[in-house]
């Protein structure tokens, strides 16, 4: 509670920041965006369910989609989608090193404004809905989010594809435009779904090569997460 009370106030004081005429000069906030993510999760903790995983979940990868279409001069609405992969070995209680693997799909759907703080650089405030589904295998999916016995375990190892996860993110950040062909950017997001919130930084860059077109490079770093996406802009 102290950490959404903390973003939500810090979003309702940006809010309060006067609107500029336009957007720093050549940052745009139209584009479409095509990625290869590959992901570093270290899943496991002690004294629970994950302890009859072997080590942690493997590293995986996957691909997603971004697209962003600026609404006059301070505005803008987003979406993201993602499908990413990972391996990973369960240990039954018999022994039996059971191998499968997790698909995972992230929708994002939202929007925000920025406001410009010089020539060249924006600060950003974005805001979405978020929905995450488990294609193949998931434990944990029940209602009771705690598995504290056998039952429980049951249960959500049933719950193969009912297993989605709805809240919201809100994020904090600036975009600079450092060189006619290079723009930096980074910020701080609070992530709210119904299996828990965390809080993540986020660093990105875009090197523009000619025609519109750029290649764009980011990382999030959760505390259990780190993603990695490397990718191909068209912006207009």
């Amino acid at each position: 509670m102290p950490l959404r009370r903390t973003a939500l106030c810090s979003l309702l004081a940006l809010s309060l920041i006067p609107a500029a005429a336009q957007a720093a000069e050549e940052i745009s906030y139209s584009f479409l965006e095509i990625d290869y993510i590959a992901q570093d999760i270290d899943g496991n903790g002690e004294g629970n369910v994950f302890d009859n995983f072997v080590e942690d979940f493997e590293d995986g990868d996957g691909y997603g989609f971004k697209g962003s279409i600026s609404l006059g001069s301070n505005f803008f609405i987003f979406g993201n989608y993602a499908r990413t992969d990972s391996e990973y070995t369960f240990i039954a209680d018999d022994g039996l090193l059971i191998p499968d693997d997790q698909d995972v799909i992230t929708l994002r759907l939202g929007g925000g404004f920025h406001v410009p703080m010089s020539t060249s650089t924006d600060l950003v405030v974005r805001g979405a809905y978020m929905d995450v589904d488990f294609g193949d295998y998931n434990l944990g999916a029940t209602e009771n989010s705690d598995i504290n016995s056998d039952d429980d375990l049951e249960d959500a190892i049933r719950d193969l594809n009912d297993d989605s996860s709805d809240g919201y993110f809100a994020d904090v950040g600036i975009r600079s435009q450092i060189t006619d062909w290079l723009e930096l950017g980074g910020g701080a997001r609070y992530t709210d779904l119904d299996t828990g919130d965390d809080l993540a930084i986020f660093g990105n860059a875009l090197v523009e090569t000619g025609g519109n077109f750029g290649i764009s490079i980011g990382a999030d770093f959760y505390d259990d997460l780190t993603t990695y996406a490397i990718g191909l802009r068209y912006s207009f």
